[in-house]
């Protein structure tokens, strides 16, 4: 969702990479995209500091990352009826 979102708009177009990459295990054997790698990938190491930060907020959240109706909502006026939502 978020390269979706971040790939509209040429102010943020740089970042889309990253959204993207942020869920790909450091050794490439988990994660997602699985067709996507690090090797020859400039940024890798930016993307990987990224994954370490998303997953300590992620453990030290104390909201938490529910999805609300009204969050879902606004995902599926942004990205569509059919989204699937995946957290």
């Amino acid at each position: 969702m978020g390269y979706e979102l971040l790939s509209k708009w040429d102010s943020t177009r740089p970042y889309a990479e990253a959204a993207l990459y942020h869920h790909l295990w450091y050794d490439e054997k988990g994660g997602y995209p699985r067709e996507y790698t690090y090797k020859g990938n400039d940024n890798a190491i930016l993307y990987q500091i990224l994954t370490c930060a998303d997953c300590l907020d992620a453990a030290t959240d104390s909201v938490g990352r529910l999805i609300t109706a009204e969050r879902e909502q606004l995902y599926r006026e942004v990205f569509g009826k059919n989204v699937e939502l995946v957290l």
